[in-house]
């Protein structure tokens, strides 16, 4: 409906959306079939646009244009935004992995905790979908989906069984990248098979409660363990162990399994050990590393400790990444860890000295990978463009120049045409996430720190009449003030003085909408729609007339303050004139 091929709703859309986001334009990020969760990127793009959409369709220009009411209609009603949130939030942590490969920075030492995030959530928030689509009336469904098509939340869905990721992928999958050592590994492991004093779990996969895939959720995790061990190996294992960050730090020192330990076994020997050292001295060389690996980390528990020692040569170091000692004692180096924008890899360069440790040899080798293949997919396609045609024959060295030259020229091109899309709004990007109520880390306000909890969660209530309240509103109101208002008392609430003490109401001023109302002299000005106990949102007002009224500021200002004065409880911090400075500048 706003898209550029209906001019006049796209020029009022794009007006809004500058108004709303400082001067630049925000738009729709447009899902392909192509596009990896591409619907799922579009809703997160549609619930940051929530605001910008409800002030379109309720200004006096789209109005006078008669058209699109039924859609208007369902972007007002709260229910179909929860809807859509309960949608987003449940696919988080996978849109954070996308977003982790789209962005192709290292973060392989997030990928295993994005993983068992998602593990978490999906478990928690995919029940919630069902009941947020049962709460949609059916006007809302038929103006959002064909219901004839997909049911969620009022037929039972058809049973249908999924194949399990136990039925279809073996260990040899899941460790595919150590398949050429696999003689090595059994080797070390009959030595060291004694050697851990941890009752560590020994599989980290993830149970259904729904095997069949005959609710919703089921059917979604079903498929989530079908992919997940293939995002499990032994790169993403190993550099959850390694992250430096403290949250994926305690993170991983509470979950860390078994199948982690062996992936670092193969990746030190794969990495590190020389294919044309054979036999003994093989063995040797491994357990060398693998013990100095350890021991480092913290948990020398695990290392091989029996007739082995005789033959060991340690390096010289005293570090403890695990308990931060040594090395990693001093307090600026975990500072600047706890940064989500300081990559593993270069951390662990600066502060795990690599040129003499075996962790940091590793951690920097394995924190640096990207997650993304889309490089490499491109650098293939260009050297099968070099090799097309007469120049089929072309040895290797030289086809391999060419393609780097023209992979190269791509790539400054695709910069390009991202940094276009980008300015023109059409890309996602991490401001998306904010609308979803979590941190970087997938952090609830439930599971954050208490001094986190508190911060995100207190209200902050300015009990005066700021400057930008006493602004001048021209024509049928304006938008950006409207929002602001909204900002400050949408959803607060106070209690009437003026009932009698045994039928005072708590009053509500209500979540979505201010009144615009009209005083002396035809001065215009935002004022509280007053909800009463017993308000229906899919009512119309008229038909409600004593569940409903208008509350002027200046009266209700001194009741929100004495009613949350009283109830400190409920997260509103009330300030007086002086005490602290208006949002938007005094």
């Amino acid at each position: 409906m706003f898209g550029s091929t209906r001019h006049s709703e796209h020029a009022m859309f794009k007006k809004v959306s500058r108004d709303h986001n400082n001067g630049r334009y925000l738009g729709f990020v447009k899902p392909s079939e192509c596009r990896m969760a591409g619907e799922i990127i579009a809703c997160l793009r549609l619930i940051r646009l929530k605001p910008t959409l409800q002030a379109v369709t309720t200004s006096a220009e789209f109005l006078t244009l008669k058209r699109h009411r039924d859609l208007a209609m369902v972007l007002s009603k709260e229910t179909v935004w929860n809807f859509l949130f309960a949608i987003a939030r449940a696919f988080y942590p996978i849109m954070r992995i996308v977003r982790l490969a789209d962005c192709r920075t290292p973060g392989m030492d997030k990928l295993k905790y994005y993983i068992l995030q998602a593990d978490r959530i999906l478990k928690e928030e995919l029940p919630k979908i069902d009941i947020a689509y049962a709460s949609l009336a059916s006007t809302y469904k038929a103006v959002m989906t064909d219901d004839s098509i997909y049911e969620i939340g009022d037929i039972v869905l058809p049973q249908r069984k999924l194949k399990m990721a136990d039925n279809d992928i073996d260990d040899e999958d899941e460790y595919a990248e150590g398949d050429a050592d696999s003689d090595d590994n059994d080797s070390i492991d009959n030595e060291d098979g004694d050697e851990d004093n941890v009752d560590l779990p020994t599989s980290d996969d993830i149970s259904l409660d729904d095997d069949e895939g005959v609710t919703f959720a089921g059917r979604i995790l079903g498929l989530w363990k079908q992919r997940r061990p293939k995002l499990l190996h032994d790169y993403a294992r190993v550099g959850y162990i390694l992250s430096p960050h403290p949250v994926i730090m305690k993170h991983s020192r509470d979950n860390m399994s078994m199948e982690d330990k062996e992936a670092t076994k193969r990746l030190i020997t794969k990495l590190f050990i020389p294919v044309n050292v054979v036999g003994e001295d093989r063995i040797s060389l491994q357990a060398k590393l693998i013990h100095q690996f350890w021991k480092e980390y913290g948990m020398s528990n695990f290392c091989v400790m029996l007739c082995l020692c005789q033959i060991l040569t340690f390096y010289v170091c005293i570090d403890d990444f695990k308990n931060k000692t040594g090395i990693y004692e001093e307090a600026h180096i975990w500072v600047t860890a706890a940064n989500v924008d300081v990559p593993a890899y270069q951390w662990h360069k600066f502060y795990s000295n690599p040129e003499q440790t075996v962790l940091g040899r590793l951690a920097c080798r394995v924190t640096s990978k990207i997650l993304g293949i889309g490089s490499a997919e491109r650098s293939w396609k260009k050297l099968k463009c070099v090799l097309s045609g007469n120049r089929s024959n072309m040895r290797s060295e030289v086809a391999k120049k060419q393609a780097a030259i023209a992979g190269i020229h791509a790539q400054e091109n695709n910069k390009q045409d991202k940094a276009e899309k980008a300015k023109a709004g059409l890309l996602w990007d991490d401001d998306d996430f904010k609308t979803l109520k979590m941190d970087a880390l997938c952090l609830p306000l439930d599971v954050a720190p208490p001094e986190e909890v508190q911060r995100r969660t207190t209200r902050v209530f300015c009990a005066w009449i700021e400057n930008w309240e006493k602004e001048k509103i021209k024509g049928n109101g304006d938008p950006v003030l409207e929002q602001r208002f909204k900002n400050k008392y949408c959803g607060l609430s106070w209690i009437d003085p003026d009932q009698p003490r045994r039928k005072k109401n708590v009053l509500t001023a209500h979540p979505d909408f201010v009144s615009l109302e009209k005083g002396d002299r035809g001065k215009k000005s935002y004022e509280l729609l007053a909800c009463l106990p017993g308000y229906d949102d899919n009512v119309a007002n008229e038909d409600q007339m004593d569940k409903w009224e208008v509350w002027y500021r200046e009266t209700t200002i001194e009741c929100i303050k004495e009613y949350y004065n009283k109830n400190k409880h409920l997260g509103v911090v009330v300030y007086e004139k002086g005490s602290i400075d208006s949002d938007y500048g005094e």
